[in-house]
């Protein structure tokens, strides 16, 4: 690498061992917000000292309201799918982990940059994660937005350490900090911030020959079961990115009969490959009584189709007879 690479990686480093030596993940927990705005006021960017749901000490950074809520209600959320969910968000990443967690790319960054970490949870590393794909290491232009924030971040953290702010997080407030460009000067106060939360779906079904062969279908007494997720295994996409594929399933809840199911790449449209699917289907073995799902976005995507078809949608915390397909194929994997 280029020595001016170099130092932006032993730059980072060094921020987030400063980070690490103020031990955060003693006094915070994971759902306490932070929050910086950039300097040019067109964006914020979110924290989160993470532990319980990586299994290790680690910070991560959201770019973005919506990035940061999904991530949370994900890792919050019970993994009744069995998904690779610490791998779903749209995060900058570093982790304190072992040997054993680095992929090749990262264990030969780290030599060299001349760095011998020994032991368990002293090999900290940095990421990039999309969700749905393989974590990569940062880029260089990774690199110079992580150690503006992560600069940043560390004097959020040396504040609240030494007395000098307290974040209030007890009363639901978002430790933040800014520039004013007027004074010259950074300023870091907690603030009563609205609760990040990520965008709804509408999706409405628009009228044509496939509408209309729907509701000539007739109309049963049966079940379905609907829900996607992504399967924790890893494959190679058509682009040769490693992903983790989306498996859309359909089943019928009483027989257990798999309806329809399809494998998505994360890059794929999931809301129009619903509608292909499940119309179709419905057209073929006649509109169900019912359809059942366990996802929030996932019932938003279909309601209006079952709304316009007279097919009751049901919203459920768990999806047994789906489950149990699911559970079979994720065991084939």
């Amino acid at each position: 690498m280029t020595g001016k690479l170099r130092n932006k990686w032993l730059r980072l480093y060094e921020c987030a061992g400063r980070i690490g030596e103020l031990a955060p993940w003693e006094i915070f927990d994971e759902g306490d917000k932070f929050a910086y705005i950039w300097r040019a006021k067109n964006k914020a960017f979110y924290f989160s000292f993470i532990s319980e749901s990586a299994g290790r000490y680690g910070i991560a950074c959201y770019d973005g309201t919506e990035n940061y809520a999904r991530a949370r209600k994900r890792l919050t959320a019970p993994d009744n799918k069995r998904e690779p969910t610490f791998a779903l968000q749209n995060a900058y990443v570093c982790l304190w982990g072992d040997r054993e967690d680095l992929t090749t790319p990262t264990y030969e960054l780290i030599k060299e940059l001349g760095f011998s970490f020994r032991g368990k949870g002293a090999w900290l590393y940095f990421q990039r994660y999309e969700t749905g794909y393989e974590p990569v290491l940062p880029n260089e232009r990774d690199l110079d937005l992580m150690i503006e924030v992560f600069e940043n971040l560390c004097m959020m953290v040396r504040a609240v350490r030494d007395g000098a702010v307290d974040p209030q997080f007890d009363r639901g407030l978002t430790l933040t900090r800014w520039y004013d460009a007027k004074d010259g000067l950074y300023y870091t106060h907690p603030f009563q911030v609205p609760e990040p939360t990520a965008p709804k779906l509408e999706v409405r079904v628009q009228k044509g020959p496939l509408f209309d062969d729907l509701l000539k279908a007739p109309a049963g007494s049966s079940v379905w079961d609907l829900d996607w997720s992504y399967l924790p295994k890893l494959v190679k996409g058509d682009d040769g990115r490693w992903m983790f594929p989306i498996l859309l399933l359909c089943v019928e809840e009483k027989s257990g009969l798999v309806l329809f199911s399809d494998m998505l790449e994360p890059s794929q449209n999931a809301v129009r490959a619903v509608a292909k699917s499940l119309c179709p289907t419905m057209a073929k073995f006649g509109r169900p009584a019912s359809i059942s799902v366990c996802d929030g976005e996932l019932k938003t995507v279909v309601e209006d189709i079952c709304r316009k078809t007279g097919v009751k949608l049901s919203v459920k915390k768990r999806l047994p007879a789906l489950e149990e397909v699911r559970n079979e194929l994720i065991n084939t994997l």
